[in-house]
């Protein structure tokens, strides 16, 4: 019977896209605390109220970081960066309305 290394044991067992890159990362020395702190793009579309595709063009045109797994090059989010980008968001949008209701105004 051929000997299985546990590197590549481990690899066989890990099925979710969060473990391949937490797995990943502390192969290259990295220690990832938390694993809630990353998201799926299924995930980050959700919190942010936005399709999958969206996401993936705003990933692609700079709008927002993805954190690539160097295995398997799948895309998470960090949820504090989902939480920054959805305050920038709320306020850029609460200063439009405030200008409409100035410029109505006058």
């Amino acid at each position: 019977m051929a000997k299985i290394k546990s590197k590549k044991l481990r690899k066989l067992f890990l099925t979710t896209k969060k473990e391949h890159f937490i797995m990943s990362n502390v192969e290259k020395g990295y220690s990832v605390k938390n694993l809630k702190a990353y998201v799926t793009v299924k995930e980050a579309a959700k919190i942010l109220g936005i399709s999958s595709i969206t996401l993936r063009r705003w990933d692609k045109a700079g709008k927002l970081k993805a954190y690539r797994n160097p295995i398997n090059n799948y895309r998470l989010y960090k949820r504090s960066d989902l939480n920054t980008f959805l305050n920038t968001i709320t306020k850029s949008s609460s200063t439009k309305k405030r200008r409409r209701n100035h410029k109505s105004k006058q």
